[in-house]
């Protein structure tokens, strides 16, 4: 399944309530995209320090994942996996 339909998916099973997954150094928050059927993220790592680093944000939109201006949002395969990973262990 494609990454935006599964933050999209987990935004309806938890009805459309805030989900903060952390796991592997990684901190992964979903929220309701301004009142749309669709989902914004962002997907954090601790630093040396354990300060939290934004490494990616967007939102969904038609099966896509798009930046906050609204362009098409390609991850690197790490990232894209980390995401996957954290929405595994995210609570049903």
């Amino acid at each position: 399944m494609k990454l935006a339909k599964q933050l999209v998916k987990l935004m309806m099973r938890r009805r459309w309530q805030p989900v903060e997954v952390a796991a592997d150094g990684y901190r992964l928050e979903v929220r309701p995209y301004h009142g749309k059927i669709e989902a914004g993220f962002v997907l954090w790592r601790a630093g040396e320090d354990g300060r939290l680093q934004p490494v990616a944000s967007g939102h969904t939109e038609n099966g896509y994942l798009l930046t906050a201006e609204g362009f098409r949002l390609d991850l690197p395969a790490e990232t894209a996996r980390a995401i996957e990973r954290l929405l595994q262990r995210a609570p049903r």
